[in-house]
C-alpha cells in the first residue's frame, strides 16, 4: 500500500442523547462524508464498549456501544452538492436517515459480502440481538480495501440513528 491513498473511517462519540454524553458528542462517524476515487483504499474500523452508562439513551443493551455502515438512502428532494465534490456522483443523501437496501447499493465497489460485512458485522461474540447488534464483537476492522468505484458517499450506522433528545 505504499504510495496509496488511504482513507481512515472510524466512529467516534457515545452512547446517550446530548446532555448525556456533554462535552463528548453523540455517534458520528470520521470522516462523515467519503469522497474517493477509483484505486483509493478504504479502512473501517472502531470500536466499540459494554461499560457505558447503563442509564444513558440508546438502541440495543444497556451500557453497550455498537456501530455498523450502510449507504443512505437515494436522495429523495433537492439539496446543495457543496463545491468540493465537482463531478463524482453522489451516493446516498446526506439529508436521510434511512437505509438503501443493500440489494439496490453500489457502495465504493465493494462486493455484496463485504457491503454485508459492514452492515451486520459477521464477528459474533455475545449472546444477544442481532437486530440491534448486540451479538457484535466490540471491535470492528475490515482491513484496507480497494475502491473500484469512484464518488461521495454518504453512510450511517443503523443502530446510533435514533433520537433520544
Amino acid at each position: 500500500l505504499s504510495g496509496a491513498t488511504i482513507h481512515n473511517v472510524n466512529v467516534r462519540g457515545k452512547r446517550g442523547n446530548i446532555v448525556q454524553v456533554y462535552p463528548g458528542v453523540e455517534y458520528d462517524f470520521v470522516p462523515n462524508t467519503l469522497e474517493v476515487t477509483k484505486g483509493d483504499y478504504v479502512h473501517y474500523q472502531w470500536t466499540g464498549s459494554n461499560t457505558n452508562p447503563g442509564n444513558n439513551d440508546g438502541q440495543g443493551k444497556a451500557g453497550t456501544d455498537r456501530s455498523n455502515v450502510v449507504l443512505q438512502g437515494a436522495q429523495v428532494y433537492p439539496e446543495g452538492r457543496g463545491t468540493g465534490y465537482g463531478s463524482k456522483p453522489v451516493k446516498g443523501h446526506w439529508g436521510r436517515s434511512y437505509p438503501m437496501h443493500l440489494s439496490n447499493v453500489s457502495f465504493l465497489g465493494f462486493s455484496k459480502d463485504l457491503m454485508r460485512n459492514l452492515a451486520i458485522l459477521d464477528n459474533h461474540q455475545f449472546g444477544g440481538e442481532m437486530s440491534e447488534l448486540d451479538d457484535a464483537g466490540t471491535y470492528f476492522d475490515l482491513g484496507p480495501r480497494k475502491v473500484t468505484q469512484s464518488g461521495v458517499y454518504n453512510y450511517m450506522s443503523t443502530r446510533n440513528n435514533n433520537f433520544s433528545n
